[in-house]
Parts: C-alpha cells; structure tokens; sequence
C-alpha cells in the first residue's frame, strides 16, 4: 500500500556476522614502520639517538590501538514503499545503532532502475564522530520497470583517533518492485457519431 511501511523491512545484524571487518588504518603502517625503522637503525649504526626520532610515532600508534571496543554496529534499511511506478519518487532511511563514539562513511548502492535524489549522485553519508544510533533518510527515483535489489549496505566505522577501521557489508537492501507503465492505446478512440 502507498505511504505504509514494509511488514518485513530486511534488516542486518551485527557487522561481524554480516561480513565487516577489522583493518589498520594506513597510518598504523606508516607508524610501525618509522618506529622500529628507527630502532633498527639505531642498533645498525650504534648511534642511540636515532630511538628518539622513532619514539612519538610508538606512541601515536600505542594510543591509536588503546580503544578496541567493539563498536557492535547494526544497520536496517527501509524502504516506505517496496512497490512504486515507473518515474514515481521512493523514500527510505537507514537506522544505525553502534556503541559508544565513532566515525561513520556509509554507502548504499543502488541499481540501473533506480536513480539517487537525496543524498545524490550516491546514497551515502559520512558522519563525525558521534554516538549511536542514528537515522539517515534518502529518496529514490524508480526509473526501470522490474523488481530491483539496493544492494548490502557497506559502512566503515572508526573510533575517534583510532588506527583500526570496522570496514565491510553491514546489512541487505531490499528490493524494489516497478511495474511497468502503462501503454496508451495505439490509436485514439474515434468520437461517438451524431444521430
């Protein structure tokens, strides 16, 4: 029924079991590698200061690994309609719930028959660091006749500071449904004759 919401909207559990990920941050990286290149360095050469030119990027790493919590993120994606005709606008949201501050970039993909209008040219977000939950709305164009999947939402999710990055699919989009439009008759109808 126009303007009611799903009976079963699809809905995601937690991102692990959805396939997210742990990953370093790039910057993990760079500061493991300054900081026993250094160290390694010093014992090379035998000059002891050179430990000093490593040591804040130890740190900067120590401090960016102290806050591993997990962060528990779950995602439901809801469409208002599941079924719309062609050229009619959709709308939806997408409420995440996470423990505790985290950074956020969220994306769900959409497909040929379905265009983006709000956020546009994508339905992604990227939110600052905050805590959870949160509702983010969008709205949709059905372009395409046929039943069209929006894809696995994907999210990545950081602590403020942190060096490792949650990072991955997080829940299913549903499916869309468009009818095709009706087709005008091939011809007019001839007005009635006069008697």
């Amino acid at each position: 029924r126009p303007g009611s919401r799903p009976e079963h909207p699809v809905t995601g559990g937690d991102a692990k079991a959805s396939g997210a990920g742990l990953w370093p941050d790039p910057r993990l990286t760079a500061y493991l590698l300054v900081a026993f290149g250094s160290l390694i360095a010093a014992i090379v050469t035998g000059n002891p200061e050179l430990v000093a030119t490593g040591a804040p990027f130890a740190v900067l790493a120590a401090i960016g690994l102290a806050d591993r919590r997990p962060l528990d993120l779950r995602a439901t994606v809801r469409l208002d309609d599941e079924r719309v005709l062609e050229d009619d606008e959709v709308t939806g949201e997408v409420l995440l719930e996470w423990e505790g501050p985290a950074e956020l970039d969220v994306l769900l993909p959409t497909t040929t028959g379905v265009i983006a209008v709000d956020p546009a040219p994508a339905v992604g977000w990227s939110l600052p660091a905050m805590h959870g939950p949160a509702v983010l709305p969008f709205r949709l164009v059905a372009r395409r006749s046929g039943r069209h999947e929006l894809g696995r939402l994907g999210a990545r999710a950081r602590r403020p500071g942190g060096l490792t990055v949650l990072d991955g699919r997080v829940a299913s989009g549903p499916s869309l449904r468009i009818p095709p439009a009706p087709t005008p008759p091939a011809h007019p109808p001839l007005p009635p004759e006069p008697h």
